[in-house]
C-alpha cells in the first residue's frame, strides 16, 4: 500500500471529510422511541454511542461512494477493504447494543463475545501503533505537518490501549453476566470499540492516498 508523501492528497481527503461532516450536521438520533431509548434512560453513554456509531457509519458509506469514482489503484483498493472492515465492526456494535436493549440486560453469550472482541481489538490497536510509528519515521522532519498529525493519532491510539485494558479488567471482574453492573460494563466496552473504530478511520484518512 502507498502512503501520502505530501499534503496534496491529504487535502483531498480533508475535503471529503468536510463534505461528509457538513452532511452529518443534520443527523438526528435514529432510535428515538425504541427500546434503545429505554436503555438510554437507565444506562449512561447509550445515546452517545448510538449517535457516534450512526454518524461514523454514515461517513464511511459516504466515503465508500466517493471511492467508487476514483481509479482502481492498490492504495484505493486497500482503503476500500479497510473501510469495509471498520463498517463491519460498527455494525457489530449496533447489533450488540440493540440485542442488549431488546432483553433489557446482558447475557453470558454477549459478555463472552465482548471478551473475544476486546482481545482482538487490542491486537488491532497494537498493529495500528506500529503502522503509525513507521509512518512517522518515514516523514521525519521532511513533512512537519503530517508528522504532527500522525503523532497526535499515535497518542490517541496509545490512550486506547489503556481503555481497552481497563475494559478487559472490567469484563473479567464481573461476578454475574446480567444485571445493571454487567450491562453498564458491556455498554462501556462497546464505547471502547466505537472509539477504536473512529481512530482507525482517522488513521486511514491520514495515511492512505484516496
Amino acid at each position: 500500500m502507498n502512503f501520502i508523501k505530501g499534503t496534496g492528497a491529504f487535502l483531498i481527503v480533508f475535503t471529503i471529510i468536510a463534505s461528509s461532516c457538513d452532511k452529518q450536521s443534520h443527523v438526528v438520533y435514529p432510535y428515538h422511541g425504541t427500546k434503545l431509548d429505554v436503555l438510554a434512560a437507565n444506562f449512561k453513554g447509550v445515546t452517545k454511542l448510538a449517535v457516534d456509531a450512526f454518524e461514523l457509519k454514515d461517513t464511511i458509506i459516504h466515503l465508500q461512494k466517493i471511492l467508487t469514482t476514483l481509479p482502481e489503484t492498490i492504495s484505493n483498493t486497500a482503503l476500500k477493504a479497510s473501510l469495509t472492515d471498520i463498517n463491519g465492526r460498527v455494525e457489530g456494535i449496533f447489533s450488540t447494543l440493540n440485542s442488549i436493549a431488546n432483553i433489557g440486560t446482558t447475557s453470558k453469550g454477549q459478555i463472552d463475545s465482548l471478551k473475544n472482541d476486546i482481545t482482538t481489538l487490542l491486537s488491532k490497536v497494537s498493529a495500528d501503533d506500529n503502522i503509525l510509528k513507521t509512518q512517522i519515521s518515514i516523514f521525519g522532519s521532511t513533512n512537519i505537518i503530517q508528522s504532527a498529525r500522525l503523532n497526535a493519532l499515535l497518542k490517541t491510539n496509545n490512550a486506547l490501549v489503556v481503555q481497552i485494558t481497563n475494559g478487559q479488567k472490567s469484563l473479567d471482574n464481573l461476578i454475574t453476566y446480567s444485571g445493571n453492573t454487567a450491562t453498564q460494563v458491556a455498554i462501556d466496552v462497546l464505547s471502547v470499540q466505537m472509539n477504536a473504530a473512529k481512530v482507525s478511520f482517522n488513521i486511514l484518512l491520514t495515511i492512505y492516498v484516496p
